[in-house]
Protein backbone atom coordinates (compact mmCIF):
# COMPACT_ATOMS: atom_id res chain seq x y z
CA UNK A 1 0.00 0.00 0.00
CA UNK A 2 1.23 3.38 -0.68
CA UNK A 3 1.63 6.27 1.13
CA UNK A 4 -0.63 8.59 -0.43
CA UNK A 5 -3.38 5.03 0.73
CA UNK A 6 -2.23 5.58 3.95
CA UNK A 7 -2.90 8.83 4.41
CA UNK A 8 -6.38 8.67 2.72
CA UNK A 9 -7.39 5.69 4.75
CA UNK A 10 -6.47 7.47 8.55
CA UNK A 11 -8.51 10.73 6.93
CA UNK A 12 -11.78 8.32 6.20
CA UNK A 13 -10.72 6.63 10.15
CA UNK A 14 -10.94 10.36 11.52
CA UNK A 15 -14.27 11.84 9.30
CA UNK A 16 -15.98 8.29 10.68
CA UNK A 17 -14.93 8.81 14.15
CA UNK A 18 -16.29 12.10 14.24
CA UNK A 19 -19.48 11.14 12.33
CA UNK A 20 -19.81 8.78 15.06
CA UNK A 21 -19.57 11.28 17.53
CA UNK A 22 -22.11 13.46 16.38
CA UNK A 23 -25.11 10.68 16.34
CA UNK A 24 -24.49 10.52 20.19
CA UNK A 25 -24.52 13.94 20.54
CA UNK A 26 -27.71 13.94 18.40
CA UNK A 27 -28.97 10.98 20.35
CA UNK A 28 -28.36 12.29 23.53
CA UNK A 29 -29.93 15.73 22.56
CA UNK A 30 -32.91 13.92 21.24
CA UNK A 31 -33.46 12.07 24.78
CA UNK A 32 -32.98 15.25 27.00
CA UNK A 33 -35.72 17.03 24.86
CA UNK A 34 -37.55 13.80 25.21
CA UNK A 35 -37.03 14.11 29.33
CA UNK A 36 -37.38 17.30 29.68
CA UNK A 37 -41.06 17.47 27.47
CA UNK A 38 -42.70 15.04 30.06
CA UNK A 39 -41.53 17.59 32.82
CA UNK A 40 -44.03 20.23 32.64
CA UNK A 41 -44.30 23.55 34.79
CA UNK A 42 -48.77 24.28 34.60
CA UNK A 43 -48.99 22.22 31.30
CA UNK A 44 -46.12 23.63 29.33
CA UNK A 45 -42.98 22.05 28.69
CA UNK A 46 -39.97 23.21 31.41
CA UNK A 47 -37.35 24.34 28.61
CA UNK A 48 -40.02 26.79 27.39
CA UNK A 49 -40.67 27.84 30.38
CA UNK A 50 -37.01 28.20 30.70
CA UNK A 51 -37.08 30.26 27.48
CA UNK A 52 -39.92 32.16 28.27
CA UNK A 53 -38.88 33.32 31.56
CA UNK A 54 -35.33 34.65 29.86
CA UNK A 55 -37.71 36.39 27.28
CA UNK A 56 -39.52 38.01 29.90
CA UNK A 57 -36.11 38.94 31.89
CA UNK A 58 -34.96 40.88 29.44
CA UNK A 59 -38.36 42.74 28.48
CA UNK A 60 -38.89 43.54 32.05
CA UNK A 61 -34.92 44.77 32.65
CA UNK A 62 -36.00 47.27 28.92
CA UNK A 63 -38.77 48.54 30.22
CA UNK A 64 -37.79 49.63 33.25
CA UNK A 65 -35.01 51.19 31.84
CA UNK A 66 -37.10 52.95 29.28
CA UNK A 67 -39.37 54.16 31.51
CA UNK A 68 -38.15 54.27 34.90
CA UNK A 69 -34.68 56.02 33.99
CA UNK A 70 -37.10 59.15 33.44
CA UNK A 71 -38.79 59.24 36.43
CA UNK A 72 -35.35 58.93 38.16
CA UNK A 73 -33.88 61.12 36.27
CA UNK A 74 -37.16 64.02 36.97
CA UNK A 75 -36.46 63.19 40.83
CA UNK A 76 -33.37 64.43 40.56
CA UNK A 77 -33.94 67.23 38.82
CA UNK A 78 -36.53 68.33 41.21
CA UNK A 79 -33.96 67.60 43.90
CA UNK A 80 -31.50 69.80 42.01
CA UNK A 81 -34.23 72.11 41.71
CA UNK A 82 -35.15 71.99 45.70
CA UNK A 83 -31.45 72.68 46.80
CA UNK A 84 -31.14 76.07 44.02
CA UNK A 85 -34.49 77.47 45.17
CA UNK A 86 -33.09 76.73 49.14
CA UNK A 87 -29.71 78.91 48.13
CA UNK A 88 -31.77 81.14 46.73
CA UNK A 89 -33.95 81.51 49.56
CA UNK A 90 -31.52 81.40 52.22
CA UNK A 91 -29.70 84.33 49.88
CA UNK A 92 -32.57 86.35 50.05
CA UNK A 93 -33.32 86.24 54.33
CA UNK A 94 -29.24 87.02 54.40
CA UNK A 95 -29.81 90.18 52.53
CA UNK A 96 -33.03 90.91 54.25
CA UNK A 97 -31.62 90.52 57.42
CA UNK A 98 -28.16 92.36 56.04
CA UNK A 99 -30.87 95.40 55.59
CA UNK A 100 -32.46 94.83 58.65
CA UNK A 101 -29.23 95.28 60.88
CA UNK A 102 -28.09 97.95 58.25
CA UNK A 103 -31.35 100.20 58.89
CA UNK A 104 -30.92 99.23 62.58
CA UNK A 105 -27.69 100.72 62.81
CA UNK A 106 -28.33 103.63 61.16
CA UNK A 107 -31.64 103.73 63.98
CA UNK A 108 -29.17 103.73 66.57
CA UNK A 109 -26.42 106.17 65.01
CA UNK A 110 -29.72 108.61 64.68
CA UNK A 111 -30.54 107.95 68.36
CA UNK A 112 -27.15 108.56 69.67
CA UNK A 113 -27.00 111.83 68.01
CA UNK A 114 -30.26 112.85 69.27
CA UNK A 115 -28.59 111.76 72.77
CA UNK A 116 -25.29 113.72 71.94
CA UNK A 117 -27.50 117.17 71.69
CA UNK A 118 -29.76 116.29 74.57
CA UNK A 119 -27.49 116.36 76.69
CA UNK A 120 -25.48 118.72 75.57
CA UNK A 121 -28.41 120.75 76.32
CA UNK A 122 -28.96 119.16 79.36
CA UNK A 123 -25.20 119.70 80.82
CA UNK A 124 -25.53 123.55 79.48
CA UNK A 125 -28.90 123.68 81.55
CA UNK A 126 -27.26 122.07 84.80
CA UNK A 127 -24.38 124.55 84.21
CA UNK A 128 -26.82 127.12 84.18
CA UNK A 129 -28.65 126.49 87.13
CA UNK A 130 -25.57 125.88 89.19
CA UNK A 131 -24.77 129.16 88.75
CA UNK A 132 -27.73 130.38 89.28
CA UNK A 133 -27.33 128.93 92.50
CA UNK A 134 -24.08 130.26 93.03
CA UNK A 135 -25.69 133.78 93.53
CA UNK A 136 -28.62 132.70 95.02
CA UNK A 137 -26.30 131.08 97.81
CA UNK A 138 -24.42 134.16 97.86
CA UNK A 139 -27.40 136.50 98.40
CA UNK A 140 -28.07 134.03 100.97
CA UNK A 141 -25.41 134.82 102.75
CA UNK A 142 -25.21 138.06 102.66
CA UNK A 143 -29.41 138.41 103.97
CA UNK A 144 -28.30 136.05 106.70
CA UNK A 145 -25.51 138.45 107.94
CA UNK A 146 -28.12 141.26 107.40
CA UNK A 147 -30.14 139.31 109.96
CA UNK A 148 -27.75 138.51 112.24
CA UNK A 149 -26.61 142.60 112.13
CA UNK A 150 -30.36 143.77 111.57
CA UNK A 151 -31.65 145.14 115.41
CA UNK A 152 -34.84 146.56 114.26
CA UNK A 153 -37.76 144.57 114.52
CA UNK A 154 -39.27 144.91 111.35
CA UNK A 155 -36.10 144.75 109.11
CA UNK A 156 -34.98 141.51 110.82
CA UNK A 157 -38.52 140.21 109.98
CA UNK A 158 -38.20 141.77 106.42
CA UNK A 159 -35.02 139.76 106.30
CA UNK A 160 -36.19 136.75 107.83
CA UNK A 161 -38.65 136.27 104.66
CA UNK A 162 -35.88 136.79 102.07
CA UNK A 163 -33.83 134.10 103.56
CA UNK A 164 -36.87 131.82 103.44
CA UNK A 165 -37.75 132.54 99.79
CA UNK A 166 -34.12 131.94 98.81
CA UNK A 167 -33.82 129.08 100.56
CA UNK A 168 -36.88 127.64 98.59
CA UNK A 169 -35.40 128.86 95.66
CA UNK A 170 -31.89 127.31 96.15
CA UNK A 171 -34.05 124.25 96.79
CA UNK A 172 -35.94 124.07 93.86
CA UNK A 173 -32.70 124.54 92.03
CA UNK A 174 -31.08 121.59 93.19
CA UNK A 175 -34.57 119.30 93.06
CA UNK A 176 -34.08 121.02 89.20
CA UNK A 177 -30.45 119.96 88.28
CA UNK A 178 -31.09 116.21 90.18
CA UNK A 179 -33.87 115.74 87.63
CA UNK A 180 -31.95 116.67 84.55
CA UNK A 181 -28.75 114.58 85.59
CA UNK A 182 -31.63 111.77 85.86
CA UNK A 183 -32.89 112.35 82.59
CA UNK A 184 -29.80 112.55 80.93
CA UNK A 185 -28.61 109.20 82.67
CA UNK A 186 -31.82 107.67 81.20
CA UNK A 187 -31.50 108.97 77.52
CA UNK A 188 -28.50 106.85 77.94
CA UNK A 189 -30.00 103.92 78.39
CA UNK A 190 -32.76 104.08 75.23
CA UNK A 191 -30.24 103.62 72.55
CA UNK A 192 -30.61 100.37 71.15
CA UNK A 193 -27.82 97.78 72.10
CA UNK A 194 -26.24 94.22 71.68
CA UNK A 195 -26.52 92.51 74.86
CA UNK A 196 -25.54 89.35 75.99
CA UNK A 197 -26.64 86.76 77.90
CA UNK A 198 -24.28 87.38 80.74
CA UNK A 199 -24.78 91.06 80.44
CA UNK A 200 -28.13 90.69 80.59
CA UNK A 201 -28.03 88.56 84.01
CA UNK A 202 -25.62 91.20 85.60
CA UNK A 203 -28.37 94.30 84.56
CA UNK A 204 -31.13 92.16 86.34
CA UNK A 205 -29.39 91.34 89.11
CA UNK A 206 -27.90 94.82 90.06
CA UNK A 207 -31.82 96.52 89.67
CA UNK A 208 -33.42 93.70 91.48
CA UNK A 209 -35.78 93.07 89.27
CA UNK A 210 -37.20 89.87 88.93
CA UNK A 211 -36.97 86.69 86.81
CA UNK A 212 -37.88 83.47 87.03
CA UNK A 213 -34.14 81.87 85.77
CA UNK A 214 -31.64 84.75 86.38
CA UNK A 215 -32.93 86.17 89.68
CA UNK A 216 -35.74 84.29 91.52
CA UNK A 217 -35.80 86.71 94.46
CA UNK A 218 -35.81 89.29 93.37
CA UNK A 219 -38.40 91.99 94.53
CA UNK A 220 -38.85 94.40 91.33
CA UNK A 221 -39.26 98.40 91.66
CA UNK A 222 -41.90 100.06 93.40
CA UNK A 223 -43.72 100.91 90.16
CA UNK A 224 -46.06 104.18 90.49
CA UNK A 225 -48.43 103.95 87.62
CA UNK A 226 -51.04 105.98 86.70
CA UNK A 227 -53.88 105.74 83.93
CA UNK A 228 -53.76 108.34 81.76
CA UNK A 229 -56.99 109.64 80.04
CA UNK A 230 -55.08 108.59 76.26
CA UNK A 231 -54.90 105.13 77.22
CA UNK A 232 -51.39 105.54 78.02
CA UNK A 233 -49.70 104.43 81.57
CA UNK A 234 -47.79 106.47 83.34
CA UNK A 235 -45.11 104.99 85.60
CA UNK A 236 -43.69 107.97 88.05
CA UNK A 237 -40.65 105.88 89.31
CA UNK A 238 -39.21 105.18 85.89
CA UNK A 239 -40.76 108.47 84.40
CA UNK A 240 -41.26 106.44 81.17
CA UNK A 241 -45.43 106.44 79.73
CA UNK A 242 -46.26 102.93 78.51
CA UNK A 243 -49.24 101.96 76.01
CA UNK A 244 -51.92 100.01 78.00
CA UNK A 245 -52.23 97.25 75.83
CA UNK A 246 -49.94 97.25 72.19
CA UNK A 247 -50.54 95.10 69.29
CA UNK A 248 -53.36 93.07 69.27
CA UNK A 249 -51.27 89.97 66.82
CA UNK A 250 -47.84 88.34 67.08
CA UNK A 251 -45.18 89.94 65.01
CA UNK A 252 -41.38 90.04 63.46
CA UNK A 253 -39.27 92.31 64.66
CA UNK A 254 -38.97 94.43 61.71
CA UNK A 255 -43.01 94.57 61.88
CA UNK A 256 -42.60 95.64 64.98
CA UNK A 257 -40.35 98.86 63.85
CA UNK A 258 -43.44 99.33 61.54
CA UNK A 259 -45.86 99.22 64.25
CA UNK A 260 -44.04 101.68 66.01
CA UNK A 261 -43.92 104.30 63.18
CA UNK A 262 -47.29 103.65 62.40
CA UNK A 263 -48.24 105.38 65.95
CA UNK A 264 -45.95 108.29 65.54
CA UNK A 265 -47.74 108.77 62.32
CA UNK A 266 -50.79 108.64 64.58
CA UNK A 267 -49.76 111.21 66.77
CA UNK A 268 -50.94 108.54 69.25
CA UNK A 269 -52.31 109.71 72.70
CA UNK A 270 -51.09 113.02 71.47
CA UNK A 271 -47.19 112.03 71.25
CA UNK A 272 -45.11 110.89 68.03
CA UNK A 273 -41.88 109.85 69.78
CA UNK A 274 -43.21 106.29 70.64
CA UNK A 275 -40.26 103.80 70.66
CA UNK A 276 -39.35 100.09 71.34
CA UNK A 277 -38.33 99.76 75.10
CA UNK A 278 -35.07 98.54 76.00
CA UNK A 279 -34.23 95.37 77.85
CA UNK A 280 -33.45 97.53 81.21
CA UNK A 281 -37.07 99.39 80.60
CA UNK A 282 -39.23 96.22 79.78
CA UNK A 283 -38.15 94.41 82.55
CA UNK A 284 -38.85 97.11 85.24
CA UNK A 285 -42.42 95.93 84.46
CA UNK A 286 -41.88 92.79 85.77
CA UNK A 287 -43.99 92.12 88.57
CA UNK A 288 -42.31 89.42 91.32
CA UNK A 289 -45.65 88.14 91.84
CA UNK A 290 -48.24 86.33 88.99
CA UNK A 291 -51.25 88.53 89.01
CA UNK A 292 -54.94 87.18 87.28
CA UNK A 293 -52.13 84.56 85.99
CA UNK A 294 -49.30 87.28 84.34
CA UNK A 295 -46.16 88.77 86.19
CA UNK A 296 -47.48 92.11 85.13
CA UNK A 297 -49.57 94.52 86.92
CA UNK A 298 -53.49 94.45 86.39
CA UNK A 299 -53.61 97.88 85.17
CA UNK A 300 -51.84 96.19 81.46
CA UNK A 301 -53.77 94.43 78.99
CA UNK A 302 -53.12 90.79 79.28
CA UNK A 303 -52.72 90.14 75.63
CA UNK A 304 -49.11 91.11 75.09
CA UNK A 305 -47.74 88.52 77.23
CA UNK A 306 -44.04 88.44 75.28
CA UNK A 307 -43.37 92.06 73.86
CA UNK A 308 -40.18 92.69 72.24
CA UNK A 309 -37.19 95.07 72.99
CA UNK A 310 -34.77 96.92 70.69
CA UNK A 311 -31.98 95.24 72.48
CA UNK A 312 -30.18 92.58 70.05
CA UNK A 313 -28.57 89.10 70.61
CA UNK A 314 -26.66 88.90 67.82
CA UNK A 315 -26.84 89.51 64.31
CA UNK A 316 -30.31 88.13 63.92
CA UNK A 317 -32.36 87.75 67.66
CA UNK A 318 -34.14 90.53 69.59
CA UNK A 319 -34.37 90.23 73.49
CA UNK A 320 -37.64 89.74 74.70
CA UNK A 321 -39.53 89.77 77.58
CA UNK A 322 -42.11 87.55 78.61
CA UNK A 323 -44.51 88.36 81.24
CA UNK A 324 -46.39 84.89 81.07
CA UNK A 325 -43.93 83.36 82.80
CA UNK A 326 -41.80 85.91 84.78
CA UNK A 327 -38.81 86.19 82.58
CA UNK A 328 -36.63 87.10 79.80
CA UNK A 329 -35.32 86.00 76.52
CA UNK A 330 -34.49 86.27 72.64
CA UNK A 331 -36.47 85.42 69.53
CA UNK A 332 -35.32 85.40 65.77
CA UNK A 333 -35.75 88.47 64.82
CA UNK A 334 -37.67 86.99 61.26
CA UNK A 335 -39.85 84.68 63.80
CA UNK A 336 -43.98 86.62 64.30
CA UNK A 337 -43.72 85.39 68.02
CA UNK A 338 -44.00 88.45 70.26
CA UNK A 339 -46.28 91.66 70.25
CA UNK A 340 -45.41 95.06 71.08
CA UNK A 341 -45.92 97.77 74.07
CA UNK A 342 -44.91 100.79 73.20
CA UNK A 343 -42.84 103.15 75.70
CA UNK A 344 -41.95 107.01 75.75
Amino acid sequence: MTKEELENQKLQSEIDKNNAEQAEIEQRTQEIEKRLNQRKIFGVPIYQTLVGGIVAGVFIITFSWKFLTPILNKDAEIAKRNAELFNIENKLEQARLASLNKELTAQKRRLEEQVQLITARQDSTVKQKENERKVLTAQLKLAEMKYELSQEEVKSLRTKGEIIRLTAQISKLDEDIRNTKSEKEQLRTIVPANISYDDATRMIKANNYYDKSRNPNGLGIENEFELQRDGGVYDAKTRLTWQQSGSTEKVTFEDAQVYIEQKNRENYGGYSDWRLPTLKEAMSLMSPDQKDGIYIDPLFDKTQKWIWTADKYGASLAWVVGFYFGYCGFSHANSPSNYVRAVR
